[in-house]
């Protein structure tokens, strides 16, 4: 019963959320402590924990985007929002619409479609929020409905989107041509090119480094001894032997393995719980981060705010914010296949001064993307690029 009762209470919660703040940005305006009052209503089918997360920030800042910018947000199911008239969808600044990555692609095209045929005419861009994993387009017609996509990461040359890939993005297709990994029964086998046209709607947002459990282990690492680390290299890299992102975890055991009473390397195999896992990274001078279903995981953040040099596959070929990949400045890069990362965890391992100054770069950075101000601003581009607001 109490389980039943979680998402109603969330919601009630939500709302009356939203009520306080749209009268606390009313009453600011007209006392000239904010701009006049912008509503985005914020659209979602609360499926995925992970995806969701995109959204989080907007509650934790309300305050802060409430002043600077006078946006208040109100989020809405589904259901709510295809209930609501064309009128009454145009009383909001922007409509923001995200949906799990599980969702039926038809179904998740006619969503899109329904919303952007419900505001044609009245000036409202539909904004859709892409939490996935990737970076790709999972939904082509999605992309094509929408009059904005922000997404989480994004191919740095957008020319990248019309490229058409083996499985689901280039990380599968990059498996598939080097490992010869058949995605042939695969629920997405191929991926179309994106019309470049479209893809010139793609914006970078805000990466799961301003994840609710990023900003709240930050506040619990606000001190931490960055030299006494009696490991010299840690390294998490378990999969199934039948999974394509085994091949992006099984060489990395394999060459930390071959450092063994050269370096004090771990190689963790068994699962433990979450405390556990944080100290074994804040013993650790470097910690590993290889790919899984997309680029970035939570790992590389985690080990960042623990003190650990990231070595991670190069990430050249990706746009996100915070941008905790500048080689030689936030983490070093490594090749995909991991044949050099022996050498990289060797120099960092015995070089404290250029690691010390690498992590120190890396947490300063994320740190300062966890700060209001910094989330507003990102915040103000997107409603810039919508048309919001102006430049």
């Amino acid at each position: 019963m109490k389980t039943a009762l979680k998402p109603v209470a969330k919601r009630l919660a939500r709302q009356y959320a939203y009520r306080q703040s749209a009268l606390s940005a009313t009453v600011g305006w007209q006392f000239r402590q904010n701009p006049r009052p912008i509503h985005l209503l914020l659209v979602s089918d609360d499926r995925v924990m992970t995806s969701e997360q995109q959204f989080a920030p907007f509650e934790r800042h309300a305050a802060a985007l409430r002043k600077a910018l006078g946006l208040v947000t109100r989020p809405a199911s589904i259901e709510a929002a295809l209930a609501m008239s064309p009128g009454d969808l145009a009383g909001f600044a922007a409509i923001g619409l995200k949906l799990g990555f599980r969702t039926p692609a038809d179904e998740a095209v006619a969503i899109t479609r329904q919303l952007h045929d419900r505001l044609a005419g009245a000036g409202v861009p539909l904004i859709y929020f892409d939490g996935d994993d990737d970076s790709s387009i999972q939904w082509p017609g999605v992309l094509a409905a929408s009059d904005l996509y922000v997404k989480k990461h994004a191919y740095a040359d957008r020319a990248d989107y019309g490229v058409t890939r083996i499985g689901k993005s280039n990380l599968t297709d990059y498996i598939a041509r080097s490992q010869g990994f058949d995605f042939s029964g695969n629920e997405i086998p191929t991926s179309p090119a994106i019309d470049p046209a479209l893809a010139e709607r793609v914006m970078v947002g805000w990466n799961i480094g301003l994840d609710d459990k990023i900003a709240d282990l930050a506040k619990r690492m606000t001190d931490v001894d960055l030299d006494n680390r009696p490991v010299d290299v840690c390294g998490r890299a378990t999969a199934a032997p039948d999974s394509w992102i085994y091949a992006f975890r099984e060489p990395v055991a394999r060459q930390l393995s071959a450092l063994e009473g050269e370096l004090n390397v771990t190689v963790p195999t068994a699962r433990v719980d979450q405390d556990e896992y944080y100290r074994e990274m804040l013993s650790s001078k470097i910690c590993v981060s290889p790919f899984g279903y997309g680029e970035l995981c939570w790992r590389d953040f985690e080990a960042v705010l623990c003190g650990c040099l990231v070595v991670k596959p190069d990430m050249s070929h990706i746009e996100t914010a915070p941008n905790l990949f500048v080689p030689g400045e936030t983490y070093v890069p490594c090749a995909w296949d991991f044949s050099d990362l022996a050498d990289a965890c060797r120099r960092y391992a015995t070089d404290d001064e250029a690691r010390l100054r690498i992590v120190q770069n890396a947490r300063d950075a994320l740190l300062e993307s966890l700060t209001p101000g910094w989330f507003v601003g990102r915040v103000a581009r997107v409603l810039q690029a919508a048309g919001v607001i102006a430049d």
